[in-house]
């Protein structure tokens, strides 16, 4: 849509847009092709956020579970945003405490102890800051973005991109920009960063166009809808005038097994893989 496609958080394995990118025209003659500005959450948002994250872990005993809890547990995901951006440090919030007899016991940090920690940690302070990043070269305009944009495939210690609440991004380039236009590209519909859905939020009142992108395999499930757009999602989009300029975008439409798409619709076996295709798109469609 922009004419480059190195600019955005892409991977073809897991999602990996953390935060909210905004991004316009660079009306600027003079200077760097590409400018980008990463708004840090506040202080006082972050110190909401970690009240419900360590609450998220604190057992009935007043203590924290620092240790990787399971994958379906309701507090796994407060447990990875914990260790993306503290890492060992919150990993290691215990003490040994030495009984009468000598030993020594390891007790978890008490829910209270653990916040103060945390909040006095070096990545503090980033907190209520704005980070400039400008470049002529798009691929290492997109290497110094990385950081406050993306998800890494390994996320533990020293990640910034839960304390971002949004990347504006300007380019020079970028011409059906040029009008005035912004594009707004978010994590997703279910954003547990109090401070970024606020965001979503104030962007879906002004927005003049929302459009839910998703794979074409699961555009094909007539869950999408209901997995994408939660109910309280739904509303908002209605208490703001919004529904009707909702769209769904399917990509990779051109992917497909021939074989595949002639049994799930009940094709003729010769079908070709135009006729495929076509029978496809009007299945996803209706």
């Amino acid at each position: 849509l922009i004419g480059e496609a190195n600019i955005l958080p892409t991977n073809g394995m897991r999602a990996c847009t953390a935060t909210i990118i905004e991004l316009s025209h660079n009306k600027e003659s003079t200077g760097p092709n590409y400018v980008g500005e990463a708004e840090f959450v506040t202080g006082e948002e972050w110190m909401k956020e970690l009240d419900t994250l360590v609450d998220d872990l604190t057992q009935q005993d007043g203590r924290c579970i620092i240790m990787e809890p399971d994958s379906k547990a309701p507090n796994y995901q407060a447990y990875c945003k914990l260790n993306a951006i503290y890492g060992i440090d919150y990993r290691n919030s215990y003490t040994n405490d030495v009984l009468p007899n000598g030993q020594r016991a390891r007790k978890n940090l008490m829910a209270v102890q653990l916040k103060s920690k945390l909040i006095r940690h070096p990545v503090s302070r980033h907190l209520g800051t704005t980070k400039r990043e400008q470049s002529d070269d798009p691929a290492r305009f997109r290497k110094l973005l990385e950081k406050y944009m993306e998800t890494p495939n390994s996320i533990e210690g020293s990640q910034l991109w839960p304390l971002v609440k949004r990347v504006r991004i300007r380019g020079r380039n970028w011409k059906a920009l040029e009008s005035g236009a912004i594009l707004v590209d978010a994590p997703g519909v279910n954003d547990d960063n109090s401070a970024r859905d606020k965001v979503v939020k104030e962007y879906l009142k002004k927005a003049d166009g929302v459009w839910i992108v998703a794979n074409m395999k699961r555009a094909c499930n007539n869950k999408t809808a209901k997995d994408m757009l939660g109910q309280s999602f739904r509303r908002q989009l209605l208490m703001d005038g919004q529904y009707g300029s909702l769209a769904f975008i399917a990509t990779q439409s051109d992917e497909f097994q021939r074989s595949d798409v002639i049994r799930s619709i009940g094709l003729h076996p010769d079908s070709t893989i135009e006729q495929c295709a076509m029978a496809r798109k009007e299945w996803v469609r209706t």
